[in-house]
């Protein structure tokens, strides 16, 4: 989607520093201002930023390993936040005398894990002291005017106990936790609700989300200890982490993301001060596979746009690792939509973070959250990227989509392309060619290796389309391909929006441009992400490996998204109207440049197809069935042919899965571990109810236990959504990553 020009971020990424001992930490920092607006307030005081102000208490951090920070507050304001599950939120301003120690004082206060937090108010209400319980802190160097800066500091807890006069006595008038965000739901009515498939099995658990969900997907991963954990997020900001075995919130969840200073939109309601989630959340193995794994996620949307747009990471204890914010323009949104890819990129920095955002650039992260490499694509970026690592590489290729505006280039490309893109220096043999993408550098870093014309276009034409769609690597027909959609923005679509494109994931040639091997007439725009694996065996044991995706289902003249989203209403279905479609694409004879041959289309009710499929055996085979979402719900269907399983179906009654929630994201299955009455094989959707507020996260056991694993079967490759798929390949799982 062509969103103008945003600029790269104003601030620094922050690395975890040791803390200081107390006395040593900001004797020349001056006076802070706490500032935000409260439901409660404990006490408050004149807010002044960068001059002298009265003293009125003192702010004493004591770290995990002992040490102290000791701050002192020019004013202090408590706050309550309705409906939160850490309901408790504060926030400072303090001004440093030089950027460097500003720098210094937010990279410890971010990168601490406290066992204690106490705010003390001599001057207010008698001396009260005021404990927060398990809070985390997170800080941003903020440019100032005059060669100082500021440090903004945000302060979450689950509760505040009042020390002093009424020593522990937990403050009254604190919101408990919504009942919902903390209790599991085993066999929920409203799984059964509407017109569920007669024959596949019911919901077992669900956890409810006070928030709405979108186009954010559940993620699964099996962590030390024989421990599987699902995790998601939903609109209001909130990121949960469940044991998938017993259907308990892990404790220090469900987190509110971060919201960095100077993000949110003015003119917003107080209950849209939050963070957005539409990006989904990976499991990331960051310090390695002997360590615990982490949680990225980024923040930002089109759907419920607050201003918000970050990455975020937590440990599974639920504390904030890091926040990489990014930034807007006043013409562009700002966000990440992109969901964060794991694994290494950058030479010495171990495992990476790598996202694109609508900022116009790609990132790549080091594990503590810092920068450590970077490439201007001159358009929004919403396709999540996808990792692998090539024979007699020791790093990792980023495989990605690229909105491209290039109207003061000769033939320049207005929609977007397929890039391949790697670690290198321009010019040198293995990036042969790229010098040219890189802006005046001969300094290593990430370089355009292959590139593909304007996705979309016609023959000689520059005018292609944006790509939301995700690639996909796996082996078709003996070959490594990527294969990735063609999604809208201009409108209406040109001929040639409706397409998905195979490329060679390891072409020989070190050219920069590379065709496609395949393509395939979509019924539609392709948003989400295809899936590869084997979808039945000829008579002979010969296995037919497909590529599945769903798209829009468009009338043949005057697509738009409005006459695409209403065309060809499925007969019986309710209000909304417009159909999507599953395809099962197979190829048909030589490579380079040729058609696949559609195996089977199915049509679905609701014309929002943003969902991805998932490639599973449902009945103790082989080869792979095919799990679907749409608006009206979640779909078993026939790998083979794509005939409706279960006794699902569109015809009047409309029967899916789960017929009463609606689905614009990607299902996820997982073989879950641990001692609990929810382990085995299960399928997860996330989805929000059509005419009630809130969604929820719901488990459905799998028919029968599956016979194998396809090459790329889901969303980001795998269930922990690392973006790679390594085992499925024949490749062994890289430092950081085990879940292959």
């Amino acid at each position: 989607m062509s969103l103008r020009r945003a600029g790269r971020p104003a601030r620094r990424p922050l690395r975890p520093l040791r803390p200081r001992r107390a006395g040593s930490s900001a004797a020349a920092l001056g006076a802070a201002a706490l500032l935000v607006p409260a439901a409660l307030a404990a006490g408050t005081g004149a807010a002044r930023v960068g001059g002298d102000a009265t003293t009125i208490g003192q702010l004493l951090l004591t770290s995990v390993g002992g040490s102290e920070i000791d701050e002192p507050l020019s004013s202090f304001t408590l706050g309550a936040a309705a409906g939160s599950a850490h309901p408790v939120t504060a926030s400072a301003l303090t001004p440093v005398s030089s950027v460097s120690a500003g720098e210094l004082l937010a990279r410890t206060l971010s990168g601490t894990r406290y066992a204690s937090v106490v705010a003390t108010l001599p001057h207010l209400d008698g001396g009260v002291s005021y404990r927060f319980e398990r809070a985390s802190i997170s800080a941003y160097l903020l440019a100032a005017a005059g060669g100082t800066a500021s440090v903004s500091i945000s302060l979450s807890a689950a509760a505040v106990v009042q020390l002093t006069p009424s020593t522990a006595t937990t403050t009254s008038s604190l919101p408990p936790p919504p009942a919902a965000k903390q209790t599991c739901v085993a066999d929920p009515q409203k799984a059964s609700a509407g017109q569920p498939a007669p024959s596949f099995p019911r919901a077992a658990w669900e956890v409810p989300t006070a928030g709405t969900i979108r186009q954010s997907s559940p993620t699964l991963a099996t962590i030390g200890a024989g421990k599987t954990i699902a995790v998601f997020a939903d609109e209001d900001g909130y990121l949960y982490v469940v044991d998938a075995a017993t259907c308990q919130l892990l404790p220090g969840w469900p987190r509110r993301l971060a919201v960095p200073p100077g993000q949110l939109l003015p003119h917003l309601a107080p209950a849209e001060h939050h963070a957005v989630v539409e990006s989904t959340p990976a499991v990331a193995w960051l310090n390695g596979p002997s360590a615990p794994p982490d949680i990225v996620v980024g923040a930002g949307s089109t759907w419920q746009n607050t201003g918000v747009g970050e990455v975020e990471a937590f440990d599974l204890e639920g504390h904030e690792l890091w926040d990489f914010p990014v930034h807007g323009s006043p013409k562009n949104a700002n966000g990440v939509f992109s969901s964060p890819a794991i694994g290494p990129v950058v030479p010495g920095t171990g495992t990476d973070v790598v996202f694109g955002s609508w900022d116009y650039e790609l990132y790549v992260l080091d594990a503590a959250g810092k920068m450590v490499a970077s490439y201007h694509n001159a358009e929004t970026i919403w396709s999540s990227p996808a990792l692998y690592r090539l024979p007699g590489h020791q790093l990792d290729d980023i495989y990605i989509g690229l909105d491209k505006t290039q109207t003061d280039v000769a033939g320049g490309c207005v929609g977007g392309i397929f890039a391949d893109l790697r670690w290198g220096s321009p010019g040198s043999a293995s990036v042969a060619g790229a010098a040219a993408r890189r802006v005046a550098s001969s300094s290593p870093g990430l370089v355009v290796v292959h590139e593909s014309g304007c996705q979309g276009a016609l023959p000689g034409q520059r005018r292609g389309q944006a790509i939301w769609s995700s690639p996909a690597i796996g082996l078709l027909d003996g070959q490594l391909v990527a294969a990735i959609g063609t999604s809208f923005y201009d409108q209406p679509y040109g001929p040639g929006t409706d397409r998905l494109y195979l490329y060679p994931a390891d072409p020989p040639s070190p050219a920069v441009a590379i065709r496609p091997l395949w393509t395939a007439a979509t019924s539609g725009p392709v948003l989400g992400s295809p899936a590869i694996g084997v979808v039945g065996y000829s008579p002979s044991g010969a296995s037919e490996t497909a590529v599945v995706d769903t798209s829009f289902v468009c009338p043949p003249t005057g697509q738009t998204q409005r006459s695409c989203q209403s065309y060809g209403r499925v007969p019986g279905e309710s209000a909304g109207g417009g159909v999507s479609a599953v395809q099962a694409f197979v190829p048909s004879g030589a490579a380079d440049g040729a058609s696949l041959r559609p195996l089977w289309t199915r049509p679905l009710p609701g014309g929002d197809a943003l969902t991805s499929p998932v490639l599973v055996p449902l009945r103790g085979e082989r080869s792979n069935d095919v799990l679907v979402g749409s608006p009206s719900g979640l779909y078993p269907l026939a790998g083979s042919s794509g005939a409706f399983l279960y006794g699902s179906g569109t015809n009047p009654p409309q029967l899916s899965i789960h017929s009463s929630c609606v689905l614009f994201n990607s299902p996820a299955v997982a073989d879950v571990a641990g001692p609990g009455p929810y382990s085995g094989w299960y399928a997860y959707e996330l989805c929000s109810y059509p005419n009630s507020p809130g969604g929820g996260l719901f488990a459905f056991p799998l028919p029968e236990a599956p016979g194998g694993v396809p090459a790329w079967p889901m969303f980001r490759g795998d269930p922990s959504h690392s973006g790679i798929s390594w085992s499925s390949l024949g490749k062994p799982s890289p430092l950081g990553d085990p879940t292959g």
